[in-house]
């Protein structure tokens, strides 16, 4: 390696070492800011969080209409007109002028 490459390993290795200091200093803030909110909530009484008793937006029951099941009939096969039956005017366009006539 030359002297530029070391240089710049060595600058790399200490760049490495002062981020994984920074990472460790913020999982302890994240910890102590975890400890701290399970103290809080079982000093509140219960620590039920949310799903409880008395969460009034915890509960799916509701008058909202279900979107995610598929409305009545949504599942029936639709007719379709061969690519023949339309070539030859049999389709509803054809059959509707001809009415009209």
């Amino acid at each position: 390696m030359s002297d530029g490459q070391r240089a710049q390993v060595a600058k790399n290795e200490e760049r490495v070492a002062s981020l994984q200091a920074e990472v460790e200093t913020i999982e302890e803030e994240i910890r102590a800011k975890n400890n701290q909110r399970a103290d809080s909530r079982s000093k509140m009484g219960g620590g039920q969080g949310k799903g409880g008793d008395d969460d009034q937006y915890g509960s799916d029951n509701d008058d909202f209409y279900d979107r995610s099941k598929p409305a009545a009939g949504a599942n029936k096969p639709k007719r379709s007109r061969g690519r023949r039956a339309l070539r030859e005017g049999k389709g509803a366009l054809a059959t509707s002028s001809a009415e009209a006539a």
